[in-house]
Protein backbone atom coordinates (compact mmCIF):
# COMPACT_ATOMS: atom_id res chain seq x y z
CA UNK A 1 0.00 0.00 0.00
CA UNK A 2 1.41 3.35 -0.87
CA UNK A 3 0.99 5.48 2.26
CA UNK A 4 1.73 8.54 -0.90
CA UNK A 5 -1.70 7.66 -2.39
CA UNK A 6 0.41 8.20 -5.69
CA UNK A 7 -0.47 5.17 -7.97
CA UNK A 8 3.17 5.82 -9.49
CA UNK A 9 4.67 4.25 -6.16
CA UNK A 10 2.67 0.97 -6.11
CA UNK A 11 3.69 1.03 -10.09
CA UNK A 12 7.25 1.13 -9.04
CA UNK A 13 6.69 -1.41 -6.56
CA UNK A 14 4.91 -4.15 -9.30
CA UNK A 15 8.03 -3.09 -11.56
CA UNK A 16 10.76 -4.50 -8.57
CA UNK A 17 8.53 -7.41 -8.02
CA UNK A 18 9.17 -8.06 -11.64
CA UNK A 19 12.78 -7.42 -11.70
CA UNK A 20 13.56 -9.44 -8.05
CA UNK A 21 10.86 -12.28 -8.98
CA UNK A 22 11.98 -12.51 -12.72
CA UNK A 23 11.15 -16.27 -13.25
CA UNK A 24 7.44 -16.24 -12.23
CA UNK A 25 5.41 -15.39 -15.59
CA UNK A 26 1.83 -15.82 -13.88
CA UNK A 27 3.11 -13.32 -11.21
CA UNK A 28 4.01 -10.59 -13.79
CA UNK A 29 0.54 -11.74 -16.04
CA UNK A 30 -1.41 -10.74 -12.68
CA UNK A 31 0.32 -7.48 -11.78
CA UNK A 32 -0.13 -6.34 -15.38
CA UNK A 33 -3.64 -7.61 -15.44
CA UNK A 34 -4.33 -5.99 -12.17
CA UNK A 35 -2.63 -2.55 -13.43
CA UNK A 36 -4.68 -2.76 -16.35
CA UNK A 37 -8.01 -3.46 -14.94
CA UNK A 38 -8.58 -3.06 -11.17
CA UNK A 39 -8.83 0.80 -10.50
CA UNK A 40 -7.83 1.93 -7.07
CA UNK A 41 -9.82 2.36 -4.13
CA UNK A 42 -8.49 4.50 -1.34
CA UNK A 43 -4.69 4.08 -1.03
CA UNK A 44 -3.40 2.43 -3.95
CA UNK A 45 -2.45 -1.07 -3.18
CA UNK A 46 -1.16 -4.20 -4.87
CA UNK A 47 -1.44 -7.85 -3.22
CA UNK A 48 0.56 -10.31 -4.88
CA UNK A 49 1.21 -13.79 -2.88
CA UNK A 50 5.16 -15.07 -2.53
CA UNK A 51 7.35 -17.13 -0.55
CA UNK A 52 9.06 -16.63 2.20
CA UNK A 53 12.20 -16.06 0.62
CA UNK A 54 10.97 -13.62 -2.15
CA UNK A 55 8.94 -11.58 0.62
CA UNK A 56 12.03 -10.89 2.64
CA UNK A 57 14.05 -9.95 -0.69
CA UNK A 58 10.95 -7.68 -1.72
CA UNK A 59 10.66 -6.03 1.81
CA UNK A 60 14.40 -5.30 1.53
CA UNK A 61 14.13 -4.17 -1.99
CA UNK A 62 10.81 -1.59 -0.91
CA UNK A 63 12.76 -0.68 2.23
CA UNK A 64 15.88 0.60 -0.25
CA UNK A 65 13.43 2.29 -2.56
CA UNK A 66 11.92 4.23 0.24
CA UNK A 67 15.40 5.23 1.74
CA UNK A 68 16.77 6.12 -2.04
CA UNK A 69 13.61 7.67 -2.67
CA UNK A 70 12.37 6.13 -5.44
CA UNK A 71 9.08 5.95 -4.24
CA UNK A 72 7.32 9.34 -2.40
CA UNK A 73 6.76 7.70 0.88
CA UNK A 74 6.96 4.74 2.61
CA UNK A 75 5.16 1.58 1.83
CA UNK A 76 2.88 -0.87 3.66
CA UNK A 77 3.63 -4.47 2.99
CA UNK A 78 0.75 -6.50 4.67
CA UNK A 79 0.25 -10.30 5.65
CA UNK A 80 -2.67 -11.66 4.46
CA UNK A 81 -5.09 -14.25 5.60
CA UNK A 82 -4.49 -16.66 3.08
CA UNK A 83 -0.71 -16.97 4.48
CA UNK A 84 -0.57 -19.73 6.36
CA UNK A 85 1.30 -17.80 9.15
CA UNK A 86 -0.18 -14.72 9.28
CA UNK A 87 -3.03 -15.74 11.68
CA UNK A 88 -1.07 -18.76 13.29
CA UNK A 89 -1.23 -17.77 16.98
CA UNK A 90 1.18 -19.70 19.82
CA UNK A 91 -2.37 -20.83 21.60
CA UNK A 92 -4.16 -21.97 18.62
CA UNK A 93 -2.42 -23.26 15.33
CA UNK A 94 0.92 -23.90 16.48
CA UNK A 95 -0.03 -24.77 19.92
CA UNK A 96 1.73 -28.66 21.21
CA UNK A 97 2.95 -29.25 17.61
CA UNK A 98 4.67 -32.67 17.42
CA UNK A 99 7.91 -31.76 16.46
CA UNK A 100 8.44 -29.15 19.33
CA UNK A 101 7.87 -26.15 17.21
CA UNK A 102 5.65 -24.39 18.77
CA UNK A 103 8.09 -21.31 18.94
CA UNK A 104 7.78 -18.87 15.70
CA UNK A 105 10.71 -17.14 15.23
CA UNK A 106 9.15 -13.69 14.16
CA UNK A 107 6.06 -14.08 17.38
CA UNK A 108 8.26 -11.39 18.96
CA UNK A 109 7.78 -9.27 16.13
CA UNK A 110 3.66 -10.10 15.35
CA UNK A 111 3.35 -9.34 18.92
CA UNK A 112 5.11 -6.12 19.07
CA UNK A 113 3.23 -4.74 15.93
CA UNK A 114 -0.56 -4.95 17.38
CA UNK A 115 1.12 -3.33 21.01
CA UNK A 116 2.87 -0.30 19.02
CA UNK A 117 -0.24 0.08 17.40
CA UNK A 118 -2.39 -0.12 20.66
CA UNK A 119 -0.04 2.12 22.54
CA UNK A 120 0.96 -1.06 24.23
CA UNK A 121 -2.06 -1.67 26.45
CA UNK A 122 -3.82 -4.76 24.58
CA UNK A 123 -1.15 -6.61 23.24
CA UNK A 124 -1.43 -9.48 20.09
CA UNK A 125 -5.74 -10.60 21.17
CA UNK A 126 -7.88 -7.90 19.76
CA UNK A 127 -5.36 -7.79 16.70
CA UNK A 128 -4.89 -11.69 15.78
CA UNK A 129 -8.56 -11.92 14.89
CA UNK A 130 -8.01 -9.71 11.84
CA UNK A 131 -5.33 -11.81 10.21
CA UNK A 132 -2.95 -10.28 9.94
CA UNK A 133 -0.75 -6.65 9.98
CA UNK A 134 1.34 -4.33 7.93
CA UNK A 135 5.09 -3.94 8.20
CA UNK A 136 6.60 -0.33 7.30
CA UNK A 137 9.27 0.09 4.72
CA UNK A 138 10.09 3.46 6.30
CA UNK A 139 13.27 5.73 5.70
CA UNK A 140 15.86 5.46 8.47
Amino acid sequence: MALSGDPQDIYKTDAKVKEIVAEDKHLHHWLDMARERIHFQGLPARICWVGLEWRQKLGLAFNEMVRCGEVSAPIVIGRDHLDSGSVASPNRETEAMRDGSDAVSDWPLLNALPQYRQRGDMGIAPSRRRGGDGLFATRR
